[in-house]
């Protein structure tokens, strides 16, 4: 787990926009898996670890999709550039992706329902900002590459874990998850930190 955390913190690591870093990272990202299958199979009963793997499926298709040829990962290649400036930009969502890293590991205990709600809120909030800034910002063949990355990682624990925790939502209202010191990127931290909020939401 230390090794997903790591790679978030990382800018040169967290977001990969050739094929060779790409590649690199792809191997990083396996042994990142193995590492939460690994946690899964020695903290979790049965019946715990089939609902866990079930909401992993997003972010391991999507990690099968980047590292293999494809079409997939060549538009991921050309839209990089766009998803890091959406991601890193405090006049974009760079703010709602600090708060979704801060999220991860708040520097103040929480009891689990609020623990749930500001890392669910986060998530919500970012989705929802990346996607409807990318056409702006990008264009409309960005948006749609950027749309599906983001909802095929993410889109297990959205429709489950976080289905009640919307943005404007009363339960996202008090939200409050602090800012981190650091930034990351859209690219491939989403894919990073998604196995490690979901950990923390079962």
């Amino acid at each position: 787990m230390d090794q997903l955390q790591a790679i978030n913190k990382d800018h040169n690591l967290a977001f990969a926009s050739t094929e060779k870093e790409l590649s690199k990272m792809c191997n990083t990202m396996k042994s990142g898996l193995d590492c939460v299958h690994d946690h899964v199979k020695n903290c979790f009963e049965d019946s715990r670890q089939r609902v866990i793997y079930q909401l992993l499926t997003g972010t391991e298709d999507v990690i099968k999709s980047l590292c293999m040829q494809g079409n997939f990962r060549e538009q991921y290649l050309v839209h990089a550039v766009c998803m890091k400036n959406l991601s890193t930009d405090n006049l974009v969502c760079g703010l709602q992706y600090k708060r979704l890293i801060s999220s991860v590991n708040p520097p103040e205990k929480l009891d689990f329902e609020d623990s749930i709600r500001q890392q669910c809120c986060a998530f919500h909030n970012y989705l929802l900002c990346v996607t409807s800034a990318a056409e702006r910002e990008c264009g409309t063949q960005a948006a749609h590459f950027i749309e599906e990355y983001s909802y095929r990682t993410a889109g297990p624990i959205i429709q489950t874990r976080c289905k009640v925790y919307v943005p404007g939502s009363l339960e996202c209202t008090h939200s409050t998850a602090a800012l981190s010191k650091g930034a990351s990127f859209l690219g491939l931290s989403l894919l990073l930190v998604t196995p490690l909020i979901l950990l923390r939401l079962l």
